[in-house]
């Protein structure tokens, strides 16, 4: 992948990941506990 991505979508997939790691944390609540010192 050469090309890269246009900043709207570049926005939009980091958006979309971040999305999905809290909702992954959200459902780990031992996850969560453990990256809490982190945040």
């Amino acid at each position: 992948m050469d090309e890269p991505l246009k900043s709207d979508q570049k926005t939009e997939f980091i958006e979309t990941c971040v999305y999905i790691f809290s909702r992954k944390l959200s459902s780990f609540q031992g996850i969560q506990s453990l990256f809490e010192p982190v945040f």
